[in-house]
C-alpha cells in the first residue's frame, strides 16, 4: 500500500503539527536553561521531570499512535530487551520502594478480616442458603 505524495505529505505535515503541540504541552520545545546550565542540560532536565510526573501519576500518559509509525519509518527505529529492561528498572528506580504496608500487631490495630468475624472466627452461615 503506497500513498500519494501529496497524502504522504498532508500526513507527515499533520505528524509534524502534533509533534509539537506535543512538544508545547510537555514544555519541552523551549526549555530556559538555567544557570550554569546548557542548553542539551536544560533539556534533559525538562525530560526527566516530565518522566517523573508520567511515572508519579501527576501527568496523564499521552498516546502517541498516531506518530509512531512515521516516527519508526523516518528513524528506522527498534526495540530491544536491553532497552525495555533498562526502561523497566528506571521506572522502578524513579518510583521508589513501595510504600510499607502497616503490620496491625505493631499498631495495636485489630486486623480488619479478623475484626469483622464473630467470636470464635467462624464466618457467619450464607443467609442466601449458599456455601
Amino acid at each position: 500500500i503506497e500513498l500519494a505524495e501529496t497524502r504522504r505529505d498532508s500526513v507527515m505535515a499533520n505528524a509534524r503539527g502534533r509533534l509539537v503541540e506535543l512538544a508545547d504541552m510537555l514544555g519541552i520545545r523551549v526549555v530556559r536553561p538555567r544557570e550554569g546550565e546548557t542548553p542539551a542540560q536544560a533539556l534533559d532536565r525538562r525530560v526527566m521531570e516530565v518522566l517523573r510526573d508520567i511515572v508519579a501519576s501527576r501527568m496523564n500518559v499521552i498516546a502517541l499512535a498516531s506518530v509512531t509509525g512515521d516516527l519508526r519509518e523516518r528513524f528506522d527505529a527498534r526495540v530491544f530487551q536491553a532497552g525495555i529492561q533498562r526502561a523497566v528498572e528506571r521506572v522502578q528506580e524513579l518510583r521508589g520502594p513501595p510504600a510499607p504496608v502497616p503490620d496491625p500487631a505493631a499498631t495495636g490495630e485489630p486486623d480488619p478480616v479478623d475484626a469483622a468475624l464473630p467470636p470464635g472466627g467462624a464466618a457467619p452461615p450464607d443467609s442466601a442458603g449458599g456455601l
